[in-house]
């Protein structure tokens, strides 16, 4: 395992176990989540398919990451996956 490896599954430990922490203190906040979740998904959904009508490309896929991604970070979220995915990574 490299050292970037090591780091990236120690921040999401961290991540995790924060988050499940705040789910205990807090029960009424994983129906926020998951409300917002689907609320999200269905919006990328409504993007992509957009994006396929118009000729602009795929979209974003939506799948179990960008549920979590968008219905954690909302509408930024959602920014931050379409810039990950017009990103030129050359």
């Amino acid at each position: 395992m490299t050292q970037n490896e090591m780091f990236f599954l120690m921040v999401g430990i961290l991540v995790s176990i924060c988050f499940l922490w705040a789910l205990i203190k807090k029960p009424a906040y994983t129906l926020l989540m998951v409300v917002r979740a689907v609320f999200h998904i269905i919006l990328l959904y409504g993007i992509q398919l957009m994006c396929i009508h118009f000729k602009w490309g795929s979209g974003v896929t939506v799948n179990a990451v960008t549920a979590c991604i968008s219905g954690t970070l909302g509408i930024p979220g959602i920014i931050l996956l379409y810039l990950i995915k017009w990103y030129p990574f050359s």
